[in-house]
């Protein structure tokens, strides 16, 4: 498809939001800066890398608790402010609390502003960014700034936006908990995308999108996926099985006949806990005339995903017995382990030394935790971080590699075990 195509698609709207947590820089994607003025609350626009960056910060916002991030990214020849005016996610981080960016991406030849997601799509002139490794960096420079969750990071986009999300997805998985794309498209090897770990996935597509085409198709000479392929794409890196499941059909644009959008789910046999769904806007353009219940819905499936628990580079991990706090070991990334430090006499003291805290009561099925004196665990998803939970009566061996999902299931379904990760 020419590039006169996507000028035409404009429409003051191409659009993408991407929520994320780690990344790095490049020659040709000035590395964010570690230190700029971000915004206490409000909304301010900064330079960030060498590009604009508008930050909103909610008023509930507060730097004790986690905050979700969404990173917006807008479509080609688009920017970010009319990414905010099409989406409208400002009034949802303020009801919502999530962090919300949105950056400019970098500017062409012909003065079109663009990312560089895919061979399709749509860096169309040299040098080529590396916008990917410029987003990841953005993320970890927002992440200095305030509290974020490092388990609730997402992406949504447009356009040019929707293939970044995707981009993004692909070589950030561990950074990345969900993204939501719009009439975007994945890269057409699927052997070229190799996310770390499980990414979930809400991909919306229009039927009658005139400029990324529901069937797939070619821009200057690329070919890219049809919505239906890169769905297919996505079941496999995330492991899904079955056929998925009908739900009710959503009305999200104004100017076609009520609950126009179909909606399908896939969640069976889905890696940790991922989902991967498709929605279809029936007869739907590619810049459909969003309504009022299109931001609702979309920060409903972002915000209802969340990373498993992981220890990363530095980690502390209690285990109480029938009496009081254990000892507490500590790794700094790479280091040895450390003489034990004396355990805090309940839960505030653990939490208040900055690092991952537990106190597992129930964690561990098969064993009674007051026996539970040590877990070492390694490679555990990927992070390759052992963990250690001492004093307790006797030392165990649990199946190392089950730890973190043992963990995860006892904080989330068992009323007595609490679970802090500090970011």
């Amino acid at each position: 498809m020419a590039r006169t195509r996507w000028r035409a698609a404009r429409a003051a709207v191409s659009a993408a939001a991407v929520m994320a947590t780690l990344a790095c820089g490049s020659p040709a994607s000035p590395r964010p800066s570690s230190s700029p003025a971000m915004p206490a609350t409000g909304t301010s626009t900064i330079e960030i890398g060498g590009r604009q960056v508008t930050v909103h910060i909610p008023e509930s916002y507060d730097p004790a608790r986690p905050a979700p991030l969404v990173v917006g990214l807008h479509g080609y020849t688009s920017n970010a402010a009319e990414l905010e005016s099409y989406l409208r996610l400002t009034p949802e981080s303020d009801k919502r609390g999530f962090v919300y960016a949105y950056p400019d991406g970098t500017t062409d030849q012909q003065g079109h502003r663009f990312w560089n997601a895919t061979d399709a799509c749509c860096s169309f002139f040299t040098p080529k960014p590396d916008d990917s490794r410029y987003l990841s960096d953005l993320i970890t420079t927002i992440q200095g700034a305030y509290r974020i969750d490092h388990a609730r990071v997402y992406l949504i986009g447009h356009s040019n936006g929707g293939f970044m999300a995707f981009r993004m997805a692909c070589d950030h998985a561990g950074q990345v908990t969900a993204i939501v794309t719009l009439n975007g498209a994945d890269g057409n090897d699927a052997a070229r995308c190799r996310p770390s770990e499980p990414v979930s996935v809400l991909a919306i597509h229009s039927s009658a999108d005139e400029t990324v085409a529901f069937g797939g198709g070619v821009i200057n000479g690329v070919a890219y996926p049809s919505a239906a392929t890169t769905v297919t794409h996505w079941l496999g890196y995330d492991h899904c099985g079955g056929a998925g499941r009908g739900a009710p059909s959503l009305d999200l644009v104004t100017d076609l006949p009520a609950a126009e959008t179909s909606v399908r789910t896939y969640e069976q046999g889905c890696a940790a806990g991922s989902t991967v769904q498709a929605w279809t806007i029936n007869a739907g353009t590619h810049v459909p005339r969003l309504g009022p219940a299109f931001a609702p819905a979309v920060t409903d499936f972002l915000l209802a995903r969340a990373k498993a628990a992981r220890w990363r580079r530095s980690a502390a991990v209690v285990v109480r017995d029938d009496h009081a706090f254990g000892h507490r070991h500590e790794r700094r990334g790479g280091g040895q382990w450390s003489s034990p430090v004396a355990g805090s006499a309940g839960a505030a003291g653990a939490v208040a030394a900055g690092h991952m805290s537990c106190w597992l009561p129930a964690a561990f099925p098969s064993t009674p935790p007051c026996q539970a004196t040590r877990l070492l665990g390694e490679h555990i998803h990927g992070v390759g971080e052992p963990v250690v939970a001492v004093d307790a009566d006797e030392e165990v061996a649990p199946d190392v590699g089950n730890v973190l999902d043992l963990v995860h299931q006892g904080v989330t379904r068992n009323a007595d075990v609490a679970l802090h990760i500090a970011s």
